[in-house]
């Protein structure tokens, strides 16, 4: 199990967002207080995302873990990433959204479906600029 995915089970907000962030050393110091609502950058997002989405041994992540335990404040902030994978299923063919539903989580299941759809809208506008530009090319020659 990962740093970031044993934090997320047990709840530690701050501990995840350090991880996340990047952060744990280099002479700042900041509080889970400070940094516990703070939003990635892009930069910071693009060094995690490999990291937030590593599953265990049954294929949970830490999105997973921390909805399967309740942990909406965990969750909410591994979603603030934009590489987060909100459907990663694990051995049983559970995602996240599945264990919200099942547990009655409905915040956490909403701010997954708001994920699913802001994911599914950046996919929909490069597929029509990607028939656009064909379209576009094809009619030249």
């Amino acid at each position: 199990m990962t740093p970031v995915a044993f934090a997320a089970l047990k709840a530690h907000l701050g501990i995840v967002n350090m991880l996340v962030n990047g952060g744990g050393g280099g002479g700042t110091s900041t509080t889970p207080v400070d940094t516990a609502n703070t939003p990635p950058s892009p930069s910071q997002a693009a060094a995690v995302v490999a990291d937030i989405n590593i599953a265990n041994n049954r294929g949970e992540t830490p999105l997973l873990l921390a909805t399967q335990a309740g942990h909406g404040r965990v969750a909410n902030l591994l979603l603030s990433f934009p590489g987060v994978y909100v459907n990663t299923a694990n051995c049983e063919g559970m995602t996240a959204l599945n264990a919200a539903a099942k547990a009655g989580r409905t915040e956490i299941a909403s701010a997954i479906l708001f994920k699913r759809q802001l994911q599914a809208n950046k996919e929909n506008k490069q597929k029509v600029g990607e028939l656009i530009t064909r379209r576009f090319l094809r009619s030249r020659t």
